[in-house]
């Protein structure tokens, strides 16, 4: 999933709203010193942060335009930091008709509003209920025009129970029931279908992002055992984080495994990719390399002398 395009609604010096469209393969923030360049990088950070970190959370107070603030506390009111546009992929966009069926979804496109209370507000996210439930009925073999009828004002579980209530039939029962993922509405939306897009396929889905700067150091040597903190409080281990994230290694796998050849293999895979990835933006020095390595560290065992 990509992101395409980014609104800064107002963020530190920035009063006016800000549009940038993000390029295909480079997007280059260029201005004065103080003319918020660090700004868009941190806002949409905290839109989206790779990892729970405090630091990386909006703060009214810290956060929003200082001669607006007092204006802000006197309304009570939650404004929008950012609004970020993302593209679906279209493998997304293939496993969502496979589990709702066609002409059910077809934008290729969303967007989400993130406030400073750090709440998220999913735009433009519209599908096609009935079609959807003459699909689904049509794939469990219960389909009649009085059964999606009955099924179109469901809004959330407890609606769904009261539908089969109606009904004796155990099979219809049964395949009624199996539709109740799809009602779950966890976040009370008008349209409880479109709700479980957002949280089944768009939301895990959105781009995480590490905001860092010179300042952010990676260590030549960073232990394992401390990435497994919930907290990372140092920048540098925030940087290893983020790398191993990248680098899609499990942490937890890592230190329980007792095959280091195995993972001796996986690291130099895993550095192989991300050199060819960076190599896509960077080709002042070719010569440039990312290697992983890891120490194996042998358990010491407490001996008794008889």
């Amino acid at each position: 999933m990509k992101l395409k395009n980014l609104t800064i609604h107002k963020y530190k010096c920035i009063e006016n709203e800000q549009q940038v469209d993000i390029e295909e393969d480079i997007t280059i923030l260029v201005g004065m010193n103080e003319s918020g360049k660090t700004a868009v990088l941190e806002s949409l950070a905290k839109s989206n942060y790779f990892q729970d970190d405090p630091a990386f959370r909006y703060n009214p107070t810290h956060d929003y335009p200082r001669k607006e603030k007092k204006k802000l506390d006197k309304s009570g009111d939650d404004p929008i930091a950012i609004t970020a546009v993302y593209e679906i992929p279209q493998s997304i966009v293939n496993s969502i008709v496979k589990d709702l069926g066609k002409d059910v979804f077809s934008q290729t496109t969303f967007s989400v509003s993130t406030k400073f209370s750090n709440g998220n507000t999913y735009n433009d996210i519209s599908c096609d209920r009935k079609k959807f439930l003459e699909n689904k009925t049509q794939e469990l073999g219960i389909y009649s025009k009085a059964v999606v009828d009955k099924l179109i004002p469901v809004k959330n579980t407890q609606d769904l129970q009261q539908v089969i209530a109606g009904y004796t039939e155990q099979n219809l029962v049964n395949q009624l029931k199996s539709l109740d993922k799809y009602f779950t509405n966890k976040n009370k939306w008008g349209d409880p279908l479109c709700e479980y897009i957002m949280r089944a396929y768009l939301s895990p889905n959105r781009p995480k992002f590490l905001y860092y700067d010179e300042y952010y150091s990676l260590p030549s040597r960073i232990s394992i055992e401390k990435l497994q903190e919930d907290e990372l409080v140092d920048e540098e281990m925030k940087t290893a984080k983020a790398l191993f994230d990248l680098a899609d290694i499990n942490i937890d796998e890592l230190l329980e495994s007792d095959n280091y050849e195995d993972f001796k293999a996986e690291l130099e895979a895993t550095q192989a990719t991300i050199t060819d990835e960076l190599f896509k933006y960077w080709d002042s020095n070719k010569n440039l390399e990312i290697l992983f390595d890891i120490d194996k560290r042998e358990k010491e065992v407490e001996r008794s002398v008889l």
